[in-house]
């Protein structure tokens, strides 16, 4: 009996020291070949997540977490697909260091093509792209729901570095959306009766297209907000109505802060008030003292006294002008990019329409080879509510341990507005 119990604690003993080993510490092998042939360098499933040592802002709590290259990581889902690649700081070390190994891949294309087989898969559709910094080549898919009709918030934004020809960051959301498939989709000329219903008579129709939206009470008080649904979004030169796509209902929209015919203002934007006081706080805790904050719809008389060393603008805006629609006679609401005066400007956010222009970078003198200075800009037309989803993402991301690059990256990936671009020093963190 003595001899029993003793081999009884012997194997209870040998049994309490072995390692456990979770499913979190296993990876698919395929998984880790597609690792490698990206340029992971001895990549391991690790116990304590990246994401909860170092946070990342787009996924909280992967199922699998991969560390390889000392720097870089990926996370896995609870179906072993990857859903996130990190190799910003991987990828900025290889630039500085011109010894680093050549890529796997001879050229965008066969990089491109590559990611596309083995990380995307089929169902998704190329819908922009466009460069996110000047080596950055920032591409987005979304998922096809039926001929022309996407869903934009099931969607994978690839960012790759063009002067190393690599991969930078991969990120793959997942909506849950499902189609309604019993029922009919109305006509686009159904949708436009719709639509005009709501718009001043004569407003001309610029474009329209099928996608998912999140509904919103900009035209019909109403509405639940944020519910996905597929619509259809018609545009005009200065909005975007959202008809449901089955039941022709108006079901939200949006307003572009663009420049119309030359400048148009925009202290009138709903969301102006809520994103300068995000930036005035922020840049407060990011050293720049008290920053002054003013709703105005004379930018040229108001805009000058606020160009310090760290500057935000709500507006609209062009190439060569931000400004408020309010007053549109009154040629002092428009402040011009030739009227920025001379000073070091370390951290300019111009949140307008197609702001990342080269005239504006000059004025403020922030180019790809300035060293602690960063400039945001859009390349295109956006709208209030993707512009606002951006800054409330941007802002939050912002830290001394983050950089301004990789927050707009981040940013840019958790949502729907794309056509962002960085100008600036990449290892900057927007700080005094």
């Amino acid at each position: 009996m003595k001899r029993f119990i003793a081999l009884l604690l012997s194997f209870l003993l040998i049994f309490c020291v072995m390692p456990i080993v979770s499913a979190a510490e296993e990876a698919p092998a395929s998984v880790m070949n597609v690792l490698q042939e990206l340029g992971a360098q001895n990549p391991k499933v690790v116990r304590q997540t990246r994401s909860s040592n170092l946070y990342d802002n787009l996924v909280d709590n992967p199922a699998t977490a991969i560390e390889f290259s000392n720097t870089s990581y990926a996370f896995l889902d609870g179906n072993g697909k990857i859903v996130r690649i990190k190799r910003v700081d991987e990828i900025r070390t290889r630039k500085n260091v011109r010894s680093a190994s050549a890529s796997r891949f001879e050229s965008i294309d066969s990089l491109k093509t590559y990611i596309e087989q083995n990380l995307i898969g089929e169902g998704y559709a190329l819908v922009d792209e466009y460069h996110f910094s000047e080596d950055v080549l920032s591409l987005r898919y979304e998922k096809i729901l039926f001929s022309d009709a996407v869903d934009q918030y099931d969607y994978v934004s690839v960012r790759i570095n063009t002067s190393l020809n690599e991969l930078e960051t991969f990120y793959r959301a997942n909506s849950g959306f499902q189609l309604e498939k019993d029922k009919s989709v109305i006509t686009e000329e159904e949708a436009i009766v719709a639509a005009n219903d709501i718009l001043e008579a004569g407003t001309e129709i610029t474009s329209i297209r099928l996608a998912t939206v999140k509904t919103n009470t900009y035209f019909n008080s109403s509405v639940t907000k944020d519910e996905i649904r597929l619509a259809y979004l018609i545009s005009t030169p200065s909005d975007v109505v959202y008809v449901d796509a089955y039941t022709a209902e108006v079901i939200g929209g949006d307003t572009y802060k663009a420049v119309r015919g030359g400048a148009i203002g925009a202290s009138e934007l709903t969301t102006a008030s809520a994103s300068i006081n995000l930036a005035k706080s922020t840049l407060e805790n990011m050293g720049y003292t008290t920053t002054t904050k003013k709703l105005s719809s004379q930018f040229g008389l108001d805009v000058p006294s606020l160009l310090k060393s760290a500057f935000y603008s709500c507006s609209h805006g062009s190439a060569t002008v931000i400004s408020s629609r309010k007053n549109e006679s009154d040629e002092n609401r428009r402040f011009y990019y030739y009227d920025v005066p001379d000073g070091t400007y370390k951290f300019v956010f111009l949140d307008a329409c197609n702001t990342a222009s080269t005239q504006w970078k000059n004025a403020f003198n922030i180019s790809n080879s300035s060293t602690n200075k960063a400039f945001l800009g859009w390349t295109d037309t956006v709208t209030t509510t993707a512009s606002y989803n951006f800054c409330v993402d941007f802002w939050s991301y912002i830290s001394s341990s983050y950089t301004v690059y990789e927050a707009a990256q981040d940013a840019a990936d958790n949502g729907t507005g794309r056509p962002m671009e960085f100008t600036g020093d990449t290892d900057y963190n927007g700080y005094y």
